[in-house]
């Protein structure tokens, strides 16, 4: 084999992770007869039909989803959650890759795949490969059977995150899919992406003791540096109130614009800033989700924040999801704060067998005498 060949062969070969078709080396020069020798020599070994590794080691999850595309033939793209990892919204790989074909096609499904047969779709290149693209994702896998609204606003801010995928654009997308079974939950979730929610625990303490129990003053993603005196700053108010808990402070209600916030932890023009899930400012008190998600690995850093901000005055409340499993304990606790630091609104009830405006009334005249 001339040197020229098997050179391209192989830079080929490493650009999909080590893998190659059979077509692809017959058109970069190869023989059927070296393909053959290269195969039966136990140089290359076949791990789809007429797809081969190209080297002795074991196929990583890239090799073996370029091997099922490969294999799938043209038109073909990873889609639903193999899709959702390669664009970074999901962290783990999935075992079994989902390859979407368009519509009509016959396919010979390859090995540890499933394919969806298609009869339109938006297919983009991610480091190579053909995959589907973010909104299609997206629309993908919340049309899936059992996929929750937690997980649906978990997912679309993961993608607002990494600013992958404007809410507007999924809702213009969503107008030629009429038939998604989940648009009402996506069209919900594209307004908690709005406002800033990027996990599915902040989604859950949002919605189900923030929202829900008429706890209001809180925004989401307030950047660190962000003070109670430059937010109240516009403000008349008498002399001697400023940097005190003063119940003739003005709420900051949910959706409410605060200097400086904005709802993507990185500041493009200033590089990353820090920010709180959800923070009432004129209250000093951030709530901070604590699940695994996005915490598991930064318990130190987590606590240094929390000291930063008991140095500025600023009291942290931290809810994991156990705790979000009772969302009305988790909201008396919060009223209860929000009360010792100046706050003169109430809590309402989420629902009829909620009581805990009983019992935040009872507690607060309580702490009161």
């Amino acid at each position: 084999m001339e040197p020229e060949v098997m050179s391209a062969v192989m830079r080929l070969a490493n650009s999909q992770h080590g893998v190659i078709s059979r077509a692809q080396a017959l058109g970069r020069g190869m023989t059927p007869k070296q393909v053959f020798h290269a195969v039966h020599s136990g140089r290359w070994r076949r791990i789809q039909r007429g797809v081969y590794l190209t080297n002795s080691g074991k196929p990583d999850w890239h090799a073996r989803a370029w091997a099922a595309l490969l294999c799938a033939g043209t038109g073909a793209a990873l889609s639903h959650s193999s899709a959702a990892y390669m664009w970074g919204l999901e962290s783990k790989a999935p075992s079994m890759l989902r390859i979407a074909v368009p519509e009509g096609r016959t396919v010979v499904r390859p090995r540890g795949a499933r394919i969806v047969r298609r009869r339109s779709l938006e297919v983009v290149e991610r480091m190579g490969m053909c995959v589907t693209s973010v909104r299609q994702t997206v629309l993908d896998l919340t049309a899936q059977p059992g996929f929750t609204l937690d997980e649906t606003s978990a997912l679309l801010g993961r993608a607002a995150q990494r600013q992958l995928l404007k809410p507007d654009s999924l809702l213009k997308a969503l107008e030629d899919y009429w038939h998604h079974p989940m648009a009402d939950r996506l069209r919900r979730a594209c307004a908690d992406a709005v406002e800033g929610v990027e996990s599915s625990l902040e989604s859950r303490i949002l919605r189900t003791v923030i929202r829900s129990h008429g706890l209001s003053g809180f925004a989401l993603q307030v950047p660190l540096d962000v003070t109670r005196t430059s937010v109240a700053e516009t403000d008349a108010r008498p002399a001697g109130t400023m940097g005190t808990h003063s119940p003739a402070w003005p709420a900051i209600t949910m959706g409410t614009p605060i200097p400086g916030a904005g709802t993507s932890r990185a500041d493009t023009t200033n590089g990353p800033t820090e920010r709180n899930d959800l923070r009432n400012v004129l209250l000093g008190i951030r709530v901070e989700g604590d699940g695994v998600e996005w915490h598991r690995d930064s318990f130190h850093e987590d606590r240094r924040r929390d000291r930063k901000a008991a140095a500025a005055g600023d009291l942290t409340v931290r809810v994991t999801w156990d705790a979000a499993e009772q969302p009305c304990e988790v909201a008396l606790d919060l009223a209860l704060t929000m009360t010792h630091r100046g706050w003169t609104g109430a809590p309402s009830a989420c629902g009829p067998s909620c009581d805990l405006p009983q019992r935040w009334a009872a507690l607060t005249r309580h702490i009161a005498s």
